[in-house]
């Protein structure tokens, strides 16, 4: 075996180290000594991350949204759900989910992330550890909300505000396309395989045909209220090889995925 293992810096999620180099004001890595320098590619790739999510603007400085995210000690796509929440009247319910998300929720065999917020614990002594509660409440006070959820709906815009690139439309059941490009994977015989849409928030690391380990089912009608990028119609021209001739449409799309055509 080698003597050292990788450094965490070479193959961990950078976002976050991109997220406190902009709080610090940080524009060239190479300002900061490091021990082993972050990868440039994988720092660009957390940059672009927070631009998609809103918290960088195309200069990489914090937007509004972001100095307002910094007060949350969670990953800034969960920061991102916690202050967007209130749009949708569902700051409690994010805080469950951003709790569990961080790994203090229940470790259980369920795909789903709704099922697995249905049975929150409502109290401390519900919660045999207190962890899941604890966080929650945490985060809730500094929301300055309370804990108690009317309703579930929300939860798959929710999260699509925390992984816009991990919406996913389904192909076949249990077969999605992910609006990063990318082709996912779910048990056949799971309620969520056959949903229109989803929110794939948990994934192996295959590049091509991961497997879903977390989701959670989205209205598709809800998409272009949440990315007003989705709305219009864009033209676009394929090859049709049955046919043998170019093909021209408008599109309605969300990164990779196309929400909507119609002819050109």
């Amino acid at each position: 075996m080698p003597a050292h293992g990788e450094p965490e810096i070479q193959q961990a999620d950078l976002a976050p180290l991109a997220f406190e180099l902009a709080r610090w004001g940080i524009d060239d890595v190479g300002q900061l000594s490091w021990v082993t320098p972050p990868p440039v590619a994988a720092l660009a790739a957390g940059q672009t991350l927070l631009q998609r999510l809103g918290v960088l603007d195309e200069h990489r400085h914090l937007t509004s949204l972001g100095r307002s995210c910094a007060r949350h000690p969670t990953h800034p796509r969960l920061a991102v759900m916690l202050e967007r929440a209130g749009s949708l009247g569902a700051r409690p319910l994010a805080c469950w989910l951003a709790a569990l998300l961080e790994g203090r929720g229940a470790s259980e065999d369920e795909p789903d992330l709704a099922a697995i917020v249905a049975r929150r614990p409502e109290c401390q002594a519900q919660d045999p550890t207190g962890s899941w509660y604890r966080e929650a409440r945490r985060l809730a006070d500094r929301l300055g909300c309370g804990l108690r959820v009317a309703t579930l709906d929300p939860l798959g815009e929710l999260l699509a505000m925390a992984y816009p690139e991990r919406v996913a439309l389904r192909q076949a059941p249990g077969r999605f396309k992910l609006a990063a490009g990318n082709q996912a994977w779910l048990d056949e015989r799971h309620p969520l395989a056959h949903a229109e849409a989803l929110v794939a928030v948990e994934l192996d690391g295959q590049a091509q045909g991961a497997r879903i380990f977390r989701a959670a089912q989205i209205d598709s009608e809800r998409l272009t209220t949440l990315f007003p990028e989705a709305r219009d119609y864009r033209p676009r021209l394929t090859w049709n090889e049955a046919e043998a001739r170019v093909v021209g449409e408008e599109v309605r799309s969300l990164g990779e995925l196309i929400l909507d055509r119609r002819p050109l």
